[in-house]
């Protein structure tokens, strides 16, 4: 949130205001535009079903506050209002932590292990399918290295990392089952011209893994959330 009233800030024209109202109606039209309405409101339900369920709130003094609230007190906003507000998203943190147990987590592993598994290989993509064709010959009959076909070829080679379910889901089905460092896939066009990939390495997601562990713990509170959520929130819809 504090990002975005940054952004807002920061996007508002470099032009002078004749009265604060001018200023306030061209902040919530940026505001609007940029979603920052939007995104507030999902903090605000997501924080109040956290502290429909959380068991322990840390009570923030006024000097513990964020900037967001700081400026909500400048600007009138009552002390019981901005506390309670303060509150939710303790007890929005503090939900966080509770659910991260190494038992939630390996249960989410389990389920997403297919989507989470991490890939390294080589990508070398030239312009042309013939020109694909003719490297992939190369590489899987004469056992030349990538990088000397990207040189013959005039191709681009580079070593990329992703997601099973960051790939196309033809390119992360083979990447599941191909042998580590062995085969070069056959070709396939993508968004660049046409690739030829090389598995280097296959990795199954860990709760050791920072990005996974954070990964796990977002699905289990999104998961939490949205189910004690369900049934209290009424759009409005469009204005």
């Amino acid at each position: 949130m504090e990002r975005s009233a940054a952004l807002v800030a920061d996007n508002v024209p470099s032009v002078e205001f004749d009265t604060m109202e001018a200023t306030h109606e061209t902040l919530n039209v940026d505001a609007f535009c940029m979603g920052l309405w939007e995104t507030s409101s999902l903090h605000a339900v997501n924080w109040l079903a956290a502290a429909r369920i959380a068991t322990e709130v840390d009570h923030k003094s006024q000097s513990d506050l964020t900037s967001v609230e700081r400026f909500a007190y400048e600007i009138g906003v009552s002390a019981t209002r901005v506390e309670a507000i303060s509150d939710w998203r303790s007890a929005f943190e503090s939900v966080r932590k509770r659910l991260a147990s190494d038992e939630a987590i390996e249960r989410i592993l389990r389920m997403r292990e297919l989507e989470w598994t991490s890939f390294d290989f080589d990508d070398l993509t030239v312009e042309t399918k013939s020109a694909a064709y003719e490297a992939f010959l190369c590489l899987r009959d004469d056992g030349i290295e990538m990088e000397e076909i990207a040189v013959r070829s005039g191709g681009r080679l580079t070593s990329r990392s992703a997601r099973s379910n960051e790939l196309p889901a033809p390119v992360a089905t083979e990447m599941l089952t191909i042998p580590v460092g062995v085969n070069v896939m056959e070709p396939f066009e993508s968004s660049e011209g046409w690739s030829i990939l090389k598995l280097t390495d296959r990795r199954r997601p860990v709760s050791t893994d920072p990005d996974v562990r954070a990964a796990a713990v977002a699905e289990l509170l999104a998961e939490t959330l949205t189910r004690e959520s369900a049934g209290h929130i009424s759009w409005i819809g469009p204005i």
